[in-house]
């Protein structure tokens, strides 16, 4: 079983098929919010995908916001694992975002993926 870090938001992805629910209008204006900040980032670049925002290094993906979809949870970003991983649902994992509260953590765990992806 795949490890995670201490912390009850962060949990890893399932490995049966994911489901996109819609968007509640909060979650899309916290990832505007977030997409806002990583576009102030070197070599940082936006994309769309199933409903979402990918959030680019160079050419490396390393986050998923909700645009009009979520994956799996309406108020979830996913996130590259730091460590290597075989599968590939064993390299992402989600991160619960409910309010601005959250945002810092969620800034926080975006960074060190960015750390981690270099382009």
């Amino acid at each position: 079983m795949a490890k995670t870090r201490p912390t009850d938001k962060i949990k890893p992805l399932d490995k049966k098929r994911f489901t996109f629910p819609k968007t509640s209008e909060e979650m899309k204006r916290l990832s505007v919010l977030l997409e806002g900040e990583m576009k102030r980032w070197p070599e940082v670049r936006t994309g769309k995908m199933f409903g979402m925002v990918s959030i680019y290094r160079g050419d490396r993906i390393f986050a998923f916001l909700p645009a009009t979809r979520g994956l799996e949870h309406a108020n979830s970003i996913m996130i590259k694992r730091e460590s290597p991983a075989k599968r590939e649902g064993e390299k992402w994992e989600w991160l619960e975002v409910r309010s601005e509260a959250d945002i810092a953590e969620a800034l926080l765990r975006l960074d060190e993926a960015y750390c981690h992806v270099k382009a």
